[in-house]
């Protein structure tokens, strides 16, 4: 890998404001990017008009790739999460790459978009050296995965992915990741003037209060967690609050440990309301699916190879995260996250190691070529 080539396109990237829903400028840019290179079609789905935003997927393929050998497609992602406006990227003298700006880096996962520019140029230039390859481009992934979810999927060619969007050490694999599933809970109490009559009120917050601290949150096992991240409710000060709505999540690598967890919080909340005389409700929505993939398929073993070859130990871990791999895994396309060292992610402390993006890129370039 050219790795001045690397720093220029990264640092282009990550200056591109792109928050979920507006990723249209960094489309622009590959767009601009891989328009004058030889053998590549593209197109751009209606992805972004399911949830609002100004723009789709962005799906490149090429012409003069063997048809004997497997397909397989690379994926990253073009939003980031906040603060991401007036990115000011610097390189130190150890190779660490970080923001001098208060805000995120965005090498989750602009540092994946920028590795599979070089790789696609390089194809693109040698299409006799590579199998079927197709580069995917999503949009709304910091958002539930949106724009995996409105990928058209019958229109690849690939029925297997590499999703280039891990935090985890260069040379491992994400080989289970689990369920999601988000809670919207609503609680209501009776309202009563505050100084007057406070007695006569039933409070949704104190019933809020007691579910809380009776249901199972944080860190429930290793494979289980459950988080309560937005609370919002009452009209004034003077008034016995009557209404309270709770936003969280729940997540497991077994299911059966997932809908346990929702029982128990439900429960907790209703029990709560019925102790106080009020009402409790919940709706659960599905974010994704989780999945598993044995440590012997031939994808897994295949990849397995390559890092061996730089020199490397393949790492099989599970992840507590989400990514267009459980979508797509869901979907019928085999779909494997890999590690590419990005550190504390969605944090202003992100950095990336210049060298853990050569040897990421040596191990992709050499698998590429292999299957």
């Amino acid at each position: 890998m050219n790795k001045d080539n690397f720093i220029k396109l990264f640092f282009e990237l990550v200056q591109i404001y792109s928050p979920s829903g507006g990723e249209l400028p960094v489309a622009e840019c590959i767009i601009k990017k891989i328009s004058g290179l030889p053998n590549v079609a593209f197109s751009l789905d209606n992805s972004g008009e399911t949830f609002g935003g100004n723009c789709g997927n962005l799906i490149v393929s090429f012409s003069g790739q063997s048809r004997e050998r497997t397909a397989i497609a690379l994926l990253s992602h073009m939003d980031t999460v906040e603060p991401g406006k007036g990115i000011v990227p610097k390189l130190d003298e150890n190779g660490r790459i970080y923001a001098e700006s208060d805000t995120i880096l965005g090498a989750d996962d602009k540092s994946a978009v920028a590795i599979m520019l070089l790789l696609l140029e390089k194809v693109s230039n040698q299409p006799e050296k590579f199998g079927q390859i197709e580069f995917i481009f999503t949009v709304g992934e910091e958002k539930h995965l949106l724009g995996s979810r409105a990928l058209d999927v019958s229109k690849l060619r690939a029925k297997q992915c590499l999703i280039l969007d891990s935090n985890k050490p260069v040379g491992s694999m994400i080989t289970s990741a689990p369920s999601a599933v988000g809670l919207k809970i609503k609680l209501k109490g009776r309202p009563a003037h505050a100084g007057v009559e406070p007695e006569k009120g039933i409070s949704a917050l104190t019933i809020a209060a007691k579910g809380i601290l009776s249901a199972p949150l944080g860190r429930i096992s290793p494979i289980t967690t459950a988080n309560l991240g937005k609370i919002a409710g009452g009209s004034a000060v003077n008034i016995v609050m009557e209404d309270v709505e709770i936003d969280g999540e729940a997540r497991s690598l077994e299911k059966k440990d997932l809908d346990k967890t929702v029982r128990e919080i439900t429960s907790a909340f209703k029990n709560s309301a019925e102790q106080m005389g009020g009402t409790a409700s919940c709706v659960v929505e599905e974010f994704f699916q989780g999945y598993s993939i044995p440590e012997d398929s031939t994808l897994v073993q295949a990849l397995s190879q390559a890092i061996s070859e730089q020199g490397l130990k393949p790492q099989y871990l599970p992840t507590g995260g989400g990514s267009d791999a459980n979508i797509l895994n869901s979907r019928g396309i085999l779909s494997l996250n890999l590690g590419l060292a990005f550190q504390n992610p969605h944090s202003k402390e992100e950095y990336v190691m210049l060298a853990d993006i050569t040897r990421f890129y040596d191990i992709l370039e050499n698998f590429l070529q292999s299957v």
